[in-house]
Order: C-alpha cells, then sequence, then structure tokens
C-alpha cells in the first residue's frame, strides 16, 4: 500500500554542499525504511512530496539545519487473525519468539501442544491476535498457531458497479501473484499446500473485471474452502449439495455486491504470496529440517 507522512528532519549542515533533495530523501530513508511510524510498517520511502526551506533553530545550540517534508512511501498493516510467515528464534520461559524481516512476535508455548513440537529455526504460520506499532521499532505481534480446518459455505451475491479503487487494487494483487507463481524457487513451498485442495488456483491472462461472472438476483455462489488459504476458489450454480460431495453446508441469505466478493478474494490470495515468499528463502536443508511442520499443513 502506498500513502504520504508529513514531517520535519534535521540535517548535517556539511551534507548541504551536496544536492539538498538527494541529502533530504537519503536522511528520509535512513531514518523511516523497515521501521513502524503512525500504525504502519514503511517498507520503502519513495520520494519527496513537497518540501519547505532549509532552516535554522536558533533555540538550539550549535543549530541544525532543519526541512519540512512531505514524502511519498509504501507501506504493511496487519489486522487479527491475518495469517502470517515466521521462524522461530528462541524458546524460552515457556514463550516462543519468532521472526521475519518485519516482524517480532511471541506464542506461550502451550499454544503448540498436539500441533507440532517447535524448536528453533522452524518455519510455520501464525495468525495475528494482537499487533503494536511502536515508532521506529519493528511490528511486535501476539500470534497464534495456524491450525488448517476444513469448512464450506454457500453465500447469496448480488450485482453492483465496480469501483474504481477497488478495480486498480485488485488489478495489482492480481499481478503481483501471477509474478510470484512464476518463480520456480517457489514450487516445493507451494505444493505442501495443494494436496488436499481438489480445486487449482487458475488465474487468466485477462482482468477479472473484464470478465466477470454473469450473476442476477436469484444467483447464488458457492464458496468451497477447505482452509484459510483456499478462499477464493468458487463454484457458481445452484444451492446443490452435490457440489460439496455430500459434505454438510450452510446457507447464506445476506446480499454481497460483487466487486468486494472479488476484491477479498484477491487480497487472501496475496497474503498467501507473500508467506511464500518469506518461506521461499529457506536453504533446502532447512526445508527438510522443517518437514515436522509441513506436516501440519499437508495431511
Amino acid at each position: 500500500m502506498e500513502g504520504t507522512i508529513t514531517t520535519t528532519i534535521k540535517l548535517e549542515a556539511k551534507e548541504l554542499v551536496r544536492d539538498v533533495d538527494i541529502v533530504i530523501l537519503n536522511t528520509l530513508k535512513a531514518r523511516f525504511e523497515n521501521v513502524c511510524f503512525g500504525r504502519k510498517f514503511i517498507t520503502e520511502v519513495l520520494k519527496i512530496v513537497s518540501r519547505g526551506h532549509i532552516f535554522f533553530n536558533r533555540n538550539e545550540f550549535p543549530a541544525q539545519p532543519q526541512c519540512d517534508v512531505v514524502f511519498s512511501h509504501t507501506y504493511i498493516t496487519y489486522e487479527q487473525d491475518q495469517p502470517v510467515g515466521l521462524k522461530i528464534f528462541d524458546i524460552s520461559s515457556g514463550t516462543v519468539r519468532s521472526s521475519n524481516d518485519h516482524i517480532i512476535a511471541q506464542t506461550p508455548l502451550e499454544a503448540f501442544d498436539e500441533i507440532f513440537k517447535p524448536k528453533v529455526g522452524d518455519y510455520f504460520i501464525a495468525l495475528v491476535d494482537v499487533v503494536s506499532y511502536e515508532p521506529f521499532k519493528k511490528i511486535t505481534m501476539n500470534v497464534s498457531p495456524y491450525v488448517i480446518h476444513m469448512s464450506y459455505v454457500i453465500t447469496r451475491i448480488t450485482p453492483g458497479n465496480v469501483s474504481p479503487t477497488l478495480k486498480i487494487a485488485t488489478e495489482k494483487c492480481i499481478t503481483y501473484v501471477k509474478n510470484v507463481l512464476k518463480n520456480d524457487k517457489y514450487k516445493k513451498i507451494l505444493a505442501i499446500f495443494g494436496k488436499t485442495n481438489k480445486s487449482k488456483l487458475k488465474i487468466s491472462d485477462y482482468s477479472i473485471f473484464d470478465k466477470p461472472p454473469t450473476v442476477n438476483e436469484n444467483s447464488l455462489v458457492a464458496v468451497c474452502s477447505y482452509d484459510h488459504f483456499s478462499k477464493g476458489i468458487y463454484y457458481f450454480g445452484a444451492d446443490n449439495v452435490d457440489i460439496f460431495n455430500g459434505y454438510p453446508h450452510a446457507i447464506m441469505s445476506s446480499g454481497e455486491p460483487i466487486e468486494s466478493f472479488l476484491y477479498r478474494y484477491a487480497v487472501d490470495i496475496y497474503n498467501f504470496t507473500k508467506i511464500i515468499e518469506f518461506f521461499g528463502e529457506m536453504t533446502d536443508k532447512q526445508f527438510t529440517d522443517n518437514k515436522h511442520v509441513w506436516k501440519l499443513y499437508s495431511d
């Protein structure tokens, strides 16, 4: 996601002999990249949107040059129950501590009972319980191990006008996912999550909004979800128990605009690919050593 921040930064006087905009941009990158600020984690400072004049504070000695700046950036935020990929780096005092490149998380050791026996070096998927964004630090979280559960639901959808904002956001997600899935190094990771999924993910060359499914006031969309990551594998059709292979299912009568339904699908798959990217950094040995965890997701 992208946003802007307005701030005042201090510069080094000796640096002002260089291009001021380059000095300011480098200062912003050094201070704001890969840290939390304003309830989000900034991944990259993009550019200076606008800035004021360089000034000196007369109430300081020695006075440092300062500047008011508006800059654009990309950032990450997390919601409760969102999945994240983590690696365990410490187990002590009844607490399992794990991390990735922008998160520090903790989990009570007993939360892993009857799931898998955790050890330092394990990679696993967790669900966010509580998240905190301390300024200029990594994101801190309390998390729970993610356990796959089978679920089925049919949701009635209603036609709606496609929001331009949702269309752009969804197309960005789809483009990103298509590029990730082309990368050979993720294939062994993706295979773990495909063993029990009867439906295979297919992404068309065209935008999902170029050829949306035809719906009317009597249409139903059946969502066959084997686990959290299978959301978005949809069966369109009438209410028919056969599409669920005899499994129990429920009917929800609430209406939902089709663009928000498709947007959620794109975001779910986007979150999953971010986890796959993190797992893809493992060496072959780490991948093999993690088999006792993969069993949780593949059985």
